[in-house]
């Protein structure tokens, strides 16, 4: 994971750190974070089971703000990853399908559009019909 704990409060230093700041141990602060950051990836944790852990997790409302802090950029960085992930992952797919034959790419387009219809990801009404 590659975020800072940098912030600029009236009165911190240039590149100081948000646990530096509230005199917390760096190395307590992140595992603290690594550990929410992980539960929130699990697909069963409601957000008030991640709320409700962040507040056990914390001594100290110091604590309690920081970790929140932390772990606002943590999911932001892990958001930010995942969006270059897709991103590449669809270019990927695009020079595939441009290097595809034309009888090739109108299957491939077929099939895409059945599972979205499948998937409720496509809303078309059938003109056909009205007429």
């Amino acid at each position: 994971m590659k975020f800072d704990d940098i912030f600029k409060p009236a009165g911190a230093a240039e590149g100081q750190t948000i646990t530096s700041y509230y005199n917390l141990d760096d190395g307590q602060m992140m595992r603290k974070t690594m550990d929410l950051l992980n539960l929130c990836k699990t697909s069963d944790a409601l957000d008030s089971v991640i709320l409700d852990t962040g507040l056990a997790l914390a001594d100290t409302k110091e604590e309690t703000a920081v970790l929140f802090y932390l772990m606002q950029k943590a999911v932001l960085s892990e958001v930010m990853q995942v969006s270059e992930k897709s991103t590449t992952l669809l270019e990927f797919t695009r020079n595939a399908i441009e290097r595809m034959d034309a009888e090739a790419q109108t299957e491939y387009a077929s099939l895409m559009v059945e599972q979205m219809l499948e998937a409720g990801m496509l809303d078309i009404e059938n003109d056909e019909d009205d007429e």
